[in-house]
């Protein structure tokens, strides 16, 4: 029965139950997460203590319950290997759901730059900006920046996002060969070395770190080795 009504919880959006708790299974309740609140409630020998629990403390404490649980209805929570959507987690889900704060609003300021000088420190970057987008929006981004780069670059693509990729540099107009494998195979560093040897000084080199619509991840080590060794 938990197990139904914790997946319940969570199909509505649920973060908190309120229970009366029998006072001969205190013990039970508290195991499982219940915290104890306010007076006793009822009289002579049925007397219930008011407890609650959020859901994140009920899946941490009753997680081998829940796991175990014969209720043929009940279902874990899917893991998706997907590359996306990606499955986001509920304290950001709540976070969404609060009230917005103004960007003219003095916290927000702080917050904003606080979080530019956090992501600073995790990158080891002079400067950060922020902008609202998706994947292709950072793709421009730095297709906007390559664009004030002379010289020549290379593009290479063994996935879905390679070819995003020098679809980009075609629309920023940038100077550029393309190196391309067949889709789910690793970049081949020889093939790339023989191309960066043939550009007279290559300015640039742009992939796809992380090929996610096949799962290949390019050796970004490597790839930087080549480029240190070509300047």
């Amino acid at each position: 029965m938990l197990a139904l009504l914790w997946q319940h919880g969570v199909e509505k959006g649920y973060d908190l139950a309120i229970i009366s708790g029998t006072m001969r299974q205190l013990r039970l309740y508290q195991h499982l997460g219940f915290v104890p609140f306010g007076p006793l409630v009822g009289t002579g020998d049925a007397q219930f203590q008011p407890m609650y629990v959020t859901l994140e403390t009920f899946e941490v404490t009753a997680r081998e319950f829940l796991r175990s649980s014969p209720a043929k209805s009940f279902q874990p929570s899917a893991v998706n290997f997907l590359p996306g959507p990606v499955t986001v987690r509920r304290e950001v889900r709540r976070a969404f759901e609060q009230a917005p704060e103004s960007h003219r609003a003095e916290s927000f300021k702080q917050e904003f730059q606080a979080t530019k000088r956090i992501l600073c420190e995790l990158t080891n970057a002079a400067n950060v900006e922020l902008l609202l987008g998706s994947g292709t929006l950072a793709n421009d981004v730095i297709g906007a920046q390559l664009s004030l780069i002379p010289g020549q670059g290379i593009v290479l693509s063994n996935g879905e996002f390679g070819d995003r990729l020098i679809d980009a540099a075609r629309r920023f107009k940038l100077r550029f060969d393309t190196v391309e494998f067949a889709w789910g195979t690793p970049l081949d560093l020889e093939v790339v070395r023989k191309q960066l040897a043939r550009v007279t000084a290559p300015a640039w080199l742009w992939c796809a770190h992380c090929e996610t619509s096949t799962g290949v991840v390019n050796d970004l080590t490597a790839l930087k080795a080549l480029c240190s060794e070509y300047g």
